[in-house]
């Protein structure tokens, strides 16, 4: 019998830590909020039967890793804290479409606003690897 997996999708940055969710059946990802440490990504992820990580890396325009020690750390911990294994995938691209379906999105700039804080990063970083799966 195949299990069904959940993904908890990471944009991890300094001040924050966007989340999203997703199963393999379904293959559609979810932003869920914004947590500060690794604490509380490792309580969401057992809240949410996460049975994997997939973690944004932030790889510069030119293909350097634009902040390796900080993000391999960030993954050790992760793996520690969570049991769970973590890959990591390029996230070039997801900041900026993130930045520009926000604009898009209906609503008023204090929707807009508040549409900063449901992790799409973290969505767009699940769903690409959903797309490769």
């Amino acid at each position: 019998l195949f299990s069904m997996e959940i993904y908890l999708g990471i944009d991890w940055g300094t001040s924050k830590i966007d989340l999203a969710i997703a199963d393999s059946d379904n293959k559609i990802a979810i932003p869920i909020g914004v947590v500060k440490n690794i604490a509380e990504v490792a309580a969401e992820a057992q809240s949410q039967g996460a049975t994997k990580i997939i973690l944004g890396y932030p790889v510069a325009k030119d293909g350097r890793n634009s902040d390796h020690q900080a993000i391999n750390a960030f993954k050790l911990a992760l793996e520690e804290a969570t049991s769970l294994p973590v890959e990591v995938i390029d996230e070039r691209l997801t900041t900026g479409l993130a930045i520009k379906l926000r604009h898009q999105a209906p609503g008023t700039q204090k929707h807009k606003a508040a549409a900063k804080e449901d992790a799409i990063a973290a969505m767009l970083i699940l769903e690409t690897y959903l797309s490769r799966s």
